[in-house]
């Protein structure tokens, strides 16, 4: 690796501490993802953390959508009544993906029910919304 490609990639090093401010997993999120992408060939080298966000963000949506789903799993099984499905959660992952990614999203594009559900999936956080000055 050349000396101004471990810079560019040292210079990008917050990028860690976002993704633990946004509440992803070390082990369940971060390092399985960054194992699956390095085993990837590509045309280009990776320069920047960055690269690996948008997998990041999806894995995690991905996880805690497995998660709500098992939840409500278990309480239509207690109930016995089946609950009724949830949203289809593929639009809000895509969502969440393009928050978390750290691109320019207009403020508009995440209506208020979409932010709401955006937060009780646990795919955004709310410093995360307030920093793209979705409200």
């Amino acid at each position: 690796m050349s000396k101004a490609a471990r810079a560019e990639i040292i210079a990008t090093g917050a990028v860690i501490a976002g993704w633990i401010a946004a509440g992803y997993d070390l082990a369940a999120d971060i390092l399985p993802t960054l194992a699956d992408r390095t085993r990837q060939t590509r045309a280009s080298p990776i320069r920047t953390w960055d690269y690996f966000t948008p997998a990041i963000a999806q894995r995690h949506a991905r996880r805690i959508t497995r998660a709500a789903t098992g939840a409500r799993a278990g309480e239509a099984g207690a109930g016995g009544a089946a609950s009724a499905p949830g949203p289809n959660p593929d639009p809000l992952i895509r969502l969440a993906a393009w928050i978390n990614s750290g691109t320019y999203i207009p403020p508009i594009a995440v209506s208020t029910s979409q932010r709401n559900a955006l937060l009780a999936a646990g795919l955004v956080t709310e410093a995360t919304l307030r920093a793209r000055q979705i409200y």
